[in-house]
């Protein structure tokens, strides 16, 4: 469902699992060591992929599980930071989320910056009180 893998099936209805797409070249970012998405590695990773990320692109670049980038792409996405935007081919075959970062945190990240710390400590006691990070 989150668009990382195809699936197949054969005769007696064992399942076969591929990548949707190839492994890009992952870009060397330096992230915090928070075990959570900070602000500042937000505007880090969306801008190494020209504002536009999926699942897949998050997961290589971060290493974290993506329940966990999910719940925190769900509260950046309440704060109007980011939106979400379900995509398909034509032909229905392959489906993705991506996340596209939106303005004024793509054209003037300063402005998100500043709200880095408060967005951040959010971001940190949503997790605890969910029980993704202790």
């Amino acid at each position: 469902m989150a668009g990382l893998l195809d699936s197949g099936y054969n005769a007696n209805g064992r399942s076969y699992f591929r990548l949707c797409r190839p492994l890009a070249e992952t870009p060397l970012l330096d992230l915090s060591p928070e075990p959570f998405l900070t602000v500042e590695d937000i505007l880090k990773i969306f801008s190494a992929y020209d504002f536009r990320l999926t699942e897949q692109d998050l997961i290589l670049s971060t290493g974290l599980p993506l329940a966990l980038i999910r719940r925190e792409l769900k509260h950046f996405e309440k704060e109007q930071v980011l939106e979400t935007v379900y995509t398909s081919n034509p032909m229905g075959t392959s489906n993705q989320w991506m996340y596209l970062l939106k303005e004024p945190y793509r054209s003037q990240p300063d402005a998100f910056l500043e709200r880095a710390d408060v967005m951040d400590l959010e971001v940190r006691t949503i997790l605890r009180n969910d029980n993704f990070i202790v």
